[in-house]
């Protein structure tokens, strides 16, 4: 009821307060369009102010601008495009820049390699995001962390979940050359078969080709890549026992005052906003394309969309695997099924059944008159309705596109045809906010397990929707060979 995995207890976040007002006012439990400025009810602690002493303060005055070099392939942390740096390091540098009043100016790389190359070389001053090692300790002095995430290991979604790490010792495992995490791991596991490999991004492609068992980096780069490029094909399988990735910045060992400063600096950071650079970043990120966590269910449904800093703690690798798993089996936008555990779950039937398929009628005019924003919401909408109005024992889908697949574990066409009318007259009478109303057309079907062999399942209760649309829309149709 309290969630103490998600939230700290004692502690209020706005987010979350803002996504229960705006479903009470969804759901007319308080005025629509009232204004969701918190700013003034929860209360926060007054920031840390920076203070630098004398020589401090001049010495930032003869530095015009501080350089800095940071990873040019290692999202959702850091990407350099075009000679623009952007991802959580490069907001979080932004930040360190607004306390300091002063200006970091990017030195362009090509890779790690190279970043690191540049940092000992002297060609920028400060390399970001970087972790502390023994070697690297002979070419830079570094600041105190100032985040810190659990390293993990992903695998293909065949595999188990891994809670000895120390069984995969002939395993072929991946990680990015150069990377602090690969100097540890070959000195705790001097007799393991680890591969380096250039990047994340061929690193996971090495996994998901077979070539890699496994790949291993922090918990929020291996989390967003599988969300952006593998879901469903790969999961994370592991965390490596009590090894974290710990980040501050490298500073050149001829400039301890930059050192003293960045280290000032990073006291006074407020947790709050490295939370919120994090959040912002993994959320598509995770576009918008997260789903809607329009309640609090589906804020532990949703795959890591609120990084608390609890998250950077083992324990928490268990709780974030079982997002990963909903991501891979629900819709982004819906919050429903997707399309392919409808189809598994179809395929899983041994006894007789009906599929409901809906399609929300002129829908290309709501996106045309009102954009691709309303359409999203009425297809959120409609969701929901579909949701809070199917009888038990059946799983909703949204099909594609303004398509949604009802399978219900009940082949009484009867029953399952009045529900569906139930479902059409709803939608039909449901104000979306749009100077329009909002129809759909049902078709229903009933079905045998000999039926499913292929894809081809589908065509029965699409006739049976072709001929509801054919008629005029906004109908229920029952399938039957005549038509």
């Amino acid at each position: 009821m309290i969630l103490p995995s998600v939230y700290t207890l004692g502690s209020i976040d706005g987010q979350q307060v803002k996504r229960i007002a705006e479903t009470m006012m969804e759901t007319g439990l308080i005025e629509k369009n009232t204004s969701l400025d918190f700013s003034t009810f929860i209360y926060k602690t007054p920031p840390k102010q920076l203070k630098l002493t004398q020589a401090e303060m001049t010495h930032l005055m003869r530095t015009p601008d501080i350089t800095y070099c940071a990873d040019p392939d290692w999202m959702p942390f850091s990407s350099i495009v075009n000679g623009k740096h952007r991802g959580i390091d490069a907001d979080i540098i932004a930040h360190f820049g607004q306390k300091m009043n002063h200006n970091f100016r990017l030195i362009p790389t090509t890779n790690w390699p190279q970043t690191l190359r540049m940092g000992k070389e002297h060609n920028c001053s400060v390399l970001s995001m970087i972790m502390e090692t023994p070697q690297r300790k002979r070419y830079f002095n570094f600041t105190k962390p100032f985040i810190s995430i659990p390293i993990v290991m992903v695998t293909t979604v065949d595999k188990e979940f891994t809670t000895d790490f120390s069984t995969l010792k002939k395993k072929p495992i991946g990680m990015v050359e150069g990377y602090a995490i690969r100097e540890f791991l070959d000195y705790r596991y001097p007799n393991f078969n680890f591969v380096g490999v250039p990047n994340v991004t061929e690193g996971l492609k090495m996994v998901a080709e077979g070539k890699l068992y496994g790949f291993i980096d922090n918990f929020i780069v291996l989390s967003y890549q599988i969300q952006q490029h593998y879901v469903g094909a790969l999961k994370i399988s592991a965390n490596i026992e009590d090894q974290k990735a710990a980040f501050g910045f490298a500073v050149r060992k001829d400039d301890p005052l930059l050192l003293s400063i960045l280290n000032k600096t990073i006291d006074t950071l407020d947790e709050d906003i490295t939370t919120h650079i994090v959040n912002r970043w993994t959320k598509t990120v995770f576009h918008d394309k997260t789903p809607d966590y329009s309640t609090l269910l589906k804020v532990l449904l949703g795959f890591g969309a609120i990084l608390l800093p609890i998250l950077y703690h083992y324990r928490k690798i268990h709780h974030y695997n079982k997002k990963l798993l909903y991501l891979s089996t629900h819709d982004a936008l819906s919050g429903l099924y997707n399309r392919r555990y409808i189809d598994s779950k179809i395929r899983e039937q041994r006894e007789p059944f009906a599929l409901v398929l809906i399609d929300i009628d002129n829908f290309k005019e709501i996106n045309d008159t009102f954009g691709h924003t309303k359409g999203d919401e009425v297809i959120r909408k409609i969701a929901t309705l579909l949701l809070n109005a199917t009888p038990p024992m059946t799983y909703i889908s949204r099909w594609g596109g303004e398509e949604f697949l009802i399978l219900c574990n009940s082949d009484d066409i009867g029953f399952i045809a009045r529900q569906a009318e139930r479902m059409r007259a709803m939608i039909e009478h449901t104000d979306f906010g749009i100077d329009r109303a909002v129809t759909a057309s049902f078709g229903v079907a009933n079905y045998a397990p000999k039926e499913i062999h292929d894809t081809t399942y589908i065509q029965k209760v699409d006739r049976a929707l072709y001929r509801a649309k054919r008629e005029g829309k906004n109908r229920v149709v029952v399938y039957s060979e005549e038509g």
